[in-house]
C-alpha cells in the first residue's frame, strides 16, 4: 500500500479538524492583564434583607468573593470556561446592537463611560447615556438574559410582580448615586437572547432626610436603602484592612437541616427535594446557591 500523499494527508487533517475546539481554546487562553488598583466593582454591590419567614437573605455580590479578588494575597481563581466566555460575548453583542440602534435614532449621547468614586473606592463603567425627547439625559444599563425563570421574574405573571434582578438593581443604584447631580434616573434595559423579549425598568432615588431609598417604576422600595449598600462596602473594606476573610454569603451545598427547613418553607422544589431524599441528585444537581456554582473562587472557599 502506497503512503498517503501530502494532499491526502492535508485532506485527512482537514476532515479531523474541530473548529469549535479550536475556537474554545482561543476563548479560554490566558490573557495578559497589567496590574491595576483593586477598587470595588459596582457588580459587587450587595445588601441584606429578611424574607417572609424571617430568614436573612443576601442579594447581589458575595462579600467573600470580593475579598478574595481585592486581597493583597493571591487566591487561586478558576479560569473562565468557553461557555462563560460565549455568554459574556453575547451580552456585549446585545449591548452593541442596541447602542448602534440608539445612534441611528439620534438618542445616543455616550457609551462606556468610566467613573471612579474615590471616596467609596468603587470604579466602573456606564453602558450608555441617552437623551429623552424633552432633552433629559439619563443612564442606560443593558442586561441580556434567557430562560423561563428569568422571564417570569422580569415580566411577571398573575402571582409574581415584575421586578429587575436584584444584582442589576444594586449595580444601577451605585451608578445613579454617583451621578445623582447629573443624571435624574437610569433605565435597566433587558433583552432576551432567546425570545428577544425586551423591557425596561426606570430606577430613581428617593431621599428622606439622610436616608436614600430606591424607586423602581415609580414605587419606593423600603426593604433596604442605598445607604445599606455602601455600608456593606465599608464592611468589606474593614475585612481587607484587618486581613480577615469574611463569612460566606452563599453556600455551594446546603446542609441536610437547611434543605429540610427550606423545603418546609417552599424554598426547595418538590421534585428536587424528592430526588435529593432518594439520593438521585447528580454531582452538579446538589441543592445550594447558584452564585457559588459560577464563582471563580469556589475551590478556595469550599475546599
Amino acid at each position: 500500500m502506497e503512503p498517503a500523499s501530502n494532499k491526502e494527508r492535508n485532506c485527512m487533517a482537514y476532515d479531523n479538524y474541530n473548529l469549535f475546539a479550536h475556537v474554545d481554546e482561543h476563548m479560554t487562553r490566558p490573557k495578559f492583564k497589567a496590574p491595576r488598583a483593586k477598587n470595588f466593582y459596582p457588580s459587587e454591590a450587595s445588601v441584606t434583607t429578611y424574607d417572609e419567614h424571617g430568614d436573612k437573605v443576601v442579594h447581589g455580590g458575595c462579600m467573600r468573593a470580593a475579598y478574595f479578588r481585592c486581597s493583597s494575597h493571591e487566591f487561586e481563581r478558576i479560569p473562565n470556561s468557553a461557555r462563560s466566555e460565549y455568554i459574556f460575548k453575547q451580552g456585549i453583542g446585545v449591548e452593541k446592537i442596541l447602542i448602534d440602534l440608539w445612534k441611528e435614532m439620534g438618542i445616543w449621547v455616550d457609551n462606556n463611560v468610566k467613573f471612579v468614586d474615590a471616596e467609596a473606592g468603587i470604579s466602573g463603567e456606564l453602558d450608555a447615556l441617552l437623551i429623552e425627547p424633552d432633552g433629559t439625559v439619563y443612564g442606560a444599563e443593558v442586561k441580556s438574559f434567557y430562560g423561563y425563570f428569568a422571564e417570569k421574574e422580569l415580566f411577571g405573571n398573575r402571582s409574581t410582580k415584575a421586578f429587575p434582578k436584584m444584582p442589576h438593581l444594586l449595580q444601577t443604584l451605585i451608578y445613579l448615586n454617583f451621578f445623582k447631580d447629573k443624571l435624574p434616573y437610569f433605565r435597566i434595559v433587558y433583552f432576551a437572547r432567546d425570545s428577544v423579549k425586551r423591557r425596561t425598568f426606570k430606577v430613581e432615588l428617593h431621599q428622606e432626610e439622610d436616608i436614600i431609598y430606591p424607586k423602581v417604576e415609580g414605587e419606593i422600595i423600603r426593604s433596604f436603602t442605598v445607604n445599606d449598600i455602601y455600608a456593606r462596602y465599608k464592611e468589606l473594606q474593614s475585612y481587607l484592612d484587618n486581613d480577615i476573610v469574611p463569612p460566606n454569603d452563599y453556600e455551594l451545598y446546603y446542609s441536610r437541616e437547611k434543605i429540610e427547613d427550606y423545603y418546609s418553607k417552599g424554598k426547595v422544589a418538590k421534585t428536587k427535594y424528592a430526588k435529593w431524599k432518594s439520593g438521585k441528585l447528580g454531582p452538579h444537581e446538589q441543592i445550594g446557591d447558584w452564585n457559588c456554582s459560577y464563582c471563580a473562587f469556589k475551590n478556595v472557599c469550599w475546599s
